[in-house]
């Protein structure tokens, strides 16, 4: 009698290994598949080159910011004559402004856009180090 209650016992605990091995691998390959699917574009860089990016990057960024700075102050007074030539002058050299502001202040976004997205790069590059086995336990069991 307590020989067949040992086999269920050991049968019990084999059956809840192999399922917790089996959801394992399921979230493995899940969490790799949603990994690889990201989308990396810095990826093929070097890290050292991906240094150096960022910090060219931040030096745009504190060379540009003063300058989208001053064109989002800088006001345009429409300076309003009664001759239609000088209105048309007056509203084309307003428009040069905003669109001058407007292409400047779409530049800075893409160069921040730019910044984080090699941060992120960084970031995971110096997750990476923690190891294969480390790697494959966080895969296998982040839910």
């Amino acid at each position: 009698m307590a020989a067949t209650s040992a086999k269920g016992g050991l049968l019990l605990i084999l059956v809840l290994l192999g399922g917790a091995g089996g959801v394992g691998y399921w979230n493995y390959q899940k969490n790799t598949a949603a990994e690889n699917s990201e989308p990396r574009p810095f990826r093929g860089y070097a890290t050292a080159d991906l240094d150096k990016m960022i910090v060219a990057q931040k030096a745009e960024i504190a060379r540009m910011r003063p300058t989208v700075e001053q064109a989002r102050l800088t006001h345009t007074e429409v300076r309003g004559n009664g001759f239609i030539a000088d209105q048309v002058k007056e509203f084309e050299r307003v428009h040069r402004q905003s669109t001058r502001e407007r292409e400047l202040t779409g530049q800075l976004a893409d160069l921040e856009v730019m910044q984080q997205q090699l941060e992120k790069e960084r970031a995971k590059r110096a997750g990476e180090g923690e190891g294969e086995l480390m790697r494959v336990l966080r895969l296998a069991f982040t839910f």
